[in-house]
């Protein structure tokens, strides 16, 4: 029972470090990669323009408290952008800003778009990923599990390690 105690114990204690680790590391990196990378954010000031892949949703986000963007697009050449009527509702922090999502459009080629808004700054960027979201929330749910798991393991570990410790020296056995 105290050898059985001693394995249960050590690898409880693996398994919780592990769990703990696992979560904290698939948290961080799911929900670091939820929003869009620096260098695909751009400032619009009043005008300004973005460079795009082809059948690319971009997003207009704004501060939030400030009114919704009302922006133009030109698009490269005489290709037909299209608005994205009901974003999901996003939100995120930049440069210690919060910013909300107000529409946005879904370019038709790959080029330089030019946008003229309604409000003095709009930021343009692609969505926030719900795909990294999710799997930063799976992955902290599943790390915590085998943290949790872990932890019980270690404790009946423990439990029987004391126990066997105990009949062996009550036994006169080491």
């Amino acid at each position: 029972m105290k050898r059985w105690g001693q394995g249960l114990t050590w690898t409880g204690l693996a398994i919780t470090v592990v769990g703990i680790i696992a979560a904290i590391v698939t948290g961080v990196i799911g929900f670091g990669n939820a929003v869009p990378s620096e260098d695909r954010m751009t400032t619009i000031v009043s005008s300004g323009t973005v460079t795009a892949e082809a059948d690319e949703d971009l997003y207009l986000y704004v501060p939030d408290g400030a009114a919704p963007a009302v922006c133009t697009v030109y698009p490269p050449g005489q290709a037909e952008v299209h608005s994205i009527e009901n974003p999901i509702n996003t939100n995120f922090t930049h440069e210690g800003a919060q910013y909300q999502s107000n529409g946005g459009f879904t370019t038709t080629e790959a080029g330089t778009y030019e946008l003229t808004c309604s409000n003095p700054e709009v930021l343009v960027a692609p969505s926030v990923s719900g795909g990294a979201i999710a799997g930063g929330v799976l992955g902290v749910v599943g790390g915590s599990m085998a943290a949790v798991v872990g932890g019980l393991i270690l404790i009946i570990g423990i439990i029987l390690w004391i126990v066997g410790a105990n009949r062996m020296k009550k036994s006169g056995v080491r």
